[in-house]
């Protein structure tokens, strides 16, 4: 898709948004039927919360958020796994 489509999609979804008076909240976005295929074959395979650390992998991540200590991490698998935060 070129740059010009683009801009006019982005035109027509924002025009839209402003029509009804607000912007989509994230509740709203993360509806399973507004984006019902995953994005090239990534998915959620696992998200599990133990002693206040969420941990969340995905077809080609893996990320953590400790709660008591306000540390995230993150990795990538995709190609080579790698360290990214």
């Amino acid at each position: 898709m070129n740059r010009k489509m683009v801009l006019i999609i982005l035109g027509v979804v924002l025009c839209a948004g402003l029509a009804r008076g607000a912007a989509p909240t994230f509740q709203a976005l993360m509806d399973p039927a507004v984006f019902p295929d995953a994005q090239r074959g990534m998915v959620v395979e696992q998200a599990t919360l133990d002693a206040g650390i969420l941990r969340i992998v995905t077809t080609g991540a893996e990320m953590t958020a400790n709660a008591m200590t306000a540390r995230t991490d993150s990795s990538v698998s995709v190609g080579k796994s790698s360290r990214i935060s």
